[in-house]
């Protein structure tokens, strides 16, 4: 004999709450390891989930100013650091905030058995011409074990403001990245809260390769610049997270990028001043 099963009665009220939940998550947009393209006026910035060409590009009014961006980590003291890249994706979602048909925000979460890592891009246009915009990200650690963790977040940035390899860095308080090229090229990075470690550097690829060779990094106090030449920074926190504790990192970007009439008008300038300079030299050795 099979015996009946005897259900719980579910209310009309309960079942209209859950469908609608349900609707919610299938409509927000999904991504998985594909590239993810944030667009806002007149910037756009490109997101690979699962490499560790990580946040690749940052266009504005048609200049790409970044080369890499992207998190490394390491649990306990010993061995080396391991890109957020190579733990599960397990959720990345993307949005538009402010209805303008293009996604401006993505969600991305990773995880393993211990703990999981969600970094959560906002990219802010200004309107094309003003060589404005600034990207919020918000980089969160959820210790999800049952025992304290000792985490170590890296943060490496890697940005190339004039495409000449001529920028100048420095590194401040273990909080704030100003990288320069000229007097009209800036890009600016702040953190909360500070870094316990950082670095900035010339040799982009000696850093880089640092967090990828297997042994354990600590980036120091005393490398902060200033430093020219190809130039790249990075951020060291060093917490212990209590089991079911969060740590979290806010991170905001701004660059501030000429547009071509400032260029245009630069230009003149220099020649202008070239040619009074040559009257003057020309003066003299007439005299």
């Amino acid at each position: 004999m099979v015996s009946s099963l005897s259900l719980p009665r579910v209310r009309p009220l309960r079942l209209l709450v859950a469908a609608g939940i349900c609707a919610a998550v299938l409509a927000a947009p999904r991504v998985a390891n594909a590239d993810v393209i944030l667009q806002d006026r007149g910037s756009s910035a490109t997101i690979s989930p699962g490499s560790q060409a990580g946040w690749s590009n940052w266009t504005i009014d048609g200049r790409d100013v970044a080369v890499k961006d992207w998190f490394w980590y390491r649990v306990g003291s010993a061995g080396g650091e391991t890109s957020v890249n190579a733990l599960s994706l397990l959720g990345a979602t993307a949005s538009d905030g402010n209805g303008d048909g293009f996604n401006d925000r993505v969600v991305l979460t990773y995880g393993e058995s211990r703990f999981q890592v969600t970094l959560d891009y906002s990219l802010t246009g200004h309107p094309s011409g003003e060589g404005l915009s600034n990207l919020q990200l918000i980089a969160r650690v959820i210790n999800t074990s049952s025992s304290p963790l000792d985490f170590h977040l890296f943060n490496f940035a890697d940005f190339d403001i004039n495409l000449d390899g001529l920028d100048a860095l420095t590194v401040t308080g273990r909080n704030t990245a100003l990288q320069t090229n000229g007097t009209l090229w800036r890009v600016a990075s702040t953190v909360t809260p500070r870094a316990q470690q950082a670095q900035a550097t010339n040799n982009p690829a000696a850093l880089l390769s640092s967090l990828n060779d297997g042994s354990p990094t600590n980036l120091g106090t005393t490398l902060v610049g200033p430093v020219s030449g190809d130039t790249a920074w990075a951020f060291q926190w060093d917490q212990s997270i209590a089991a079911g504790g969060t740590f979290q990192v806010s991170e905001n970007y701004g660059t501030v990028v000429p547009e071509p009439m400032t260029l245009t008008l630069l230009g003149a300038g220099m020649v202008t001043l070239g040619a009074a300079a040559l009257r003057r030299r020309r003066a003299v050795a007439a005299s």
